[in-house]
């Protein structure tokens, strides 16, 4: 019996599996070979699917644009 698992990684968070930010893996399947071991096993893709997810982080330059264009709005409602 042989156990294996899909790894993938956002390249442009790393070069490697291991020093990527963003990255996921299968859950793990057991394949059981049978008597021909080159014929394709009746059980060899029942991976359950999986995302990688990024996670958008404004930059504080952008974070301040907006909390300053908020307050300008605030002003100018109270002056009219």
């Amino acid at each position: 019996m042989i156990h294996y698992s899909i790894g993938a990684w956002d390249s442009t968070t790393g070069g490697t599996f291991e020093s990527a930010t963003i990255r996921g893996n299968s859950t793990p399947v057991a394949l059981t070979l049978g008597a021909d071991a080159l014929a394709t096993p009746p059980n060899v893709n029942t991976f359950a699917s999986f995302q990688l997810q990024t996670v958008v982080v404004p930059e504080p330059s952008t974070i301040a644009l907006g909390i300053i264009g908020g307050l300008a709005l605030l002003l100018r409602r109270r002056r009219s």
